[in-house]
């Protein structure tokens, strides 16, 4: 409000003085001074329309057509409180709300968007996978795509377990939520191909609703904890929710796990201990990734992690073979385990995968988790490394993972974060307001498309300034190659 404020005294200042400076060489009694002096009232100070938050924010949602939130009131609890002047503690009847965005709201000013709805009806490719709509749930879902209905829940896995119906520990026998698989039988199991492997469904699910109901006493069965409400949904059950959470199962939980052990093994046996963190900061990241570098590699501390957030996680994992691969010898198992993980974070991090990467995708995590109990036989592998084998299966059901990872939802947190301001009286109601005026400016501007580029022409290296530089460039690159 401080620039709105100043430009309205800067635009008001130079309009009277500009209005003065006119008048002076105008005569009195000149038959055009009034006109001029009307052209100067009639004057509008586009910025008095800005300067109150009430003012700015009509404007804007009449401009944008911004989604207010809406108010729910809960009902009436009681506070305990003190009070300041008797010193007695009293109880203060405290309304109880909360604040929801409409959907169908939201969904309507979403496809305002032109560029959303050509998206919508596009031709896909039978063989590639790039969001939902190109996955079997959404193929053979009974709704067309004119209708709506809830298809997936996302989320981190022990939300999801809760919000499902599942057990919230991934320390219990049975904590999958996709397979029957126990955690004995996971050490051994790599493929969902492996007939001992038996996925949920709605029919065995039931069997276990039914044994609960029966046996009141029993905390769980099969891992299942209760029959989730989201099954009174007419088109959505908790057996075909095939969200995997990629962000915690591999850059907060694999990843973190297995560069720990390589660089254990490293330490020990290529180089030494001091080296691994040295060449980790002295490493030249790139503009790119230069805000994502892991900034403090924590070796020592007890668990799996390394001390890393996600992203710092993507960074070094990616990063890795530049890092350390001058030191490795040929053939190394270790090294072999690290790049086939590589592998497997590229293809599953990747917004578009064909048919045949699925495949490929399953053939690696067979190969990886065969070695890892090859090179580390007293070392478990983690809840984390079984929710692996089905990925596959939830990429051709729903598409690839990156696009429901939680990753988005924590970026989501930062706005809210940054926004929070002291003595709001209602603090959730205004972060949403703020929220909603973002969103409109968001969808009023973004494009989908991300880079486009006009008409170009084709040139030929002879008639460039510097031909030589774009030849040792190329043969620079072929050598590498």
């Amino acid at each position: 409000m401080s620039v709105v404020e100043s430009m309205e005294d800067f635009v008001t200042d130079f309009h009277t003085s500009l209005r003065e400076n006119i008048l002076n060489v105008v005569p009195v009694d000149s038959t055009s001074r009034s006109s001029v002096e009307d052209v100067f009232n009639s004057f509008h100070n586009p910025f008095s329309d800005f300067n109150t938050d009430t003012k700015w924010r009509k404007y804007f949602s009449e401009k944008w057509g911004v989604v207010e939130p809406t108010e729910i009131h809960l009902g009436v609890r009681y506070d305990t409180r003190k009070n300041k002047i008797s010193g007695m503690y009293e109880q203060i009847p405290v309304n109880d709300t909360f604040i929801y965005i409409p959907l169908l709201k939201t969904l309507e000013f979403i496809f305002r968007n032109n560029e959303v709805c050509n998206l919508i009806q596009e031709k896909r490719q039978s063989d590639t996978y790039r969001d939902l709509c190109d996955g079997q749930y959404y193929k053979n879902h009974p709704l067309e795509p004119i209708f709506g209905t809830i298809a997936q829940f996302t989320g981190d896995n022990l939300g999801l377990n809760g919000i499902l119906g599942y057990v919230e520990s991934f320390s219990a026998k049975h904590y999958c939520r996709l397979c029957l698989t126990d955690k004995v039988l996971a050490q051994e199991v790599f493929s969902e191909d492996d007939p001992r492997v038996i996925l949920r469904s709605r029919n065995l699910n039931e069997k276990h609703y039914k044994y609960l109901a029966d046996n009141p006493n029993e905390n769980s069965c099969y891992g299942i904890k209760r029959n989730s409400v989201l099954n009174t949904l007419t088109y959505f059950n908790v057996s075909e929710n095939f969200v995997l959470d990629i962000m915690h199962d591999i850059l907060e939980g694999v990843a973190q796990y297995e560069v720990k052990l390589l660089f254990e093994y490293m330490s020990c046996n290529l180089i030494s201990c001091d080296s691994i963190p040295q060449r980790l900061y002295a490493f030249n990241y790139g503009y790119l990734d230069k805000n994502n570098r892991p900034t403090k590699v924590n070796l020592q501390q007890a668990g799996n992690s390394i001390g890393l957030n996600a992203s710092q996680t993507l960074c070094l994992i990616r990063n890795i073979p530049l890092i350390f691969g001058d030191v490795v010898p040929e053939g190394d198992k270790h090294w072999h385990l690290m790049l086939l993980l590589l592998w497997i974070v590229n293809i599953i991090f990747s917004p578009c995968i064909s048919e045949g990467m699925t495949i490929f995708l399953k053939h690696l995590i067979v190969e990886h988790h065969r070695l890892f109990k090859e090179l580390y036989p007293s070392r478990n592998l983690i809840p984390k490394h079984h929710l692996m084998i089905h990925y596959p299966e939830c990429i051709r059901q729903i598409g690839p993972l990156i696009h429901v990872w939680t990753m988005r939802y924590e970026a989501k947190h930062r706005f809210f974060k940054k926004n929070q301001q002291k003595k709001i009286k209602n603090l959730t109601k205004s972060l949403a307001k703020k929220h909603q005026l973002a969103i409109a400016y968001h969808w009023e501007h973004c494009t989908i498309k991300g880079i486009e580029s006009g008409p170009v022409s084709k040139e030929l290296l002879s008639d460039l300034f510097c031909p030589i530089f774009f030849l040792s460039s190329s043969t620079l690159i072929s050598q590498v190659n």
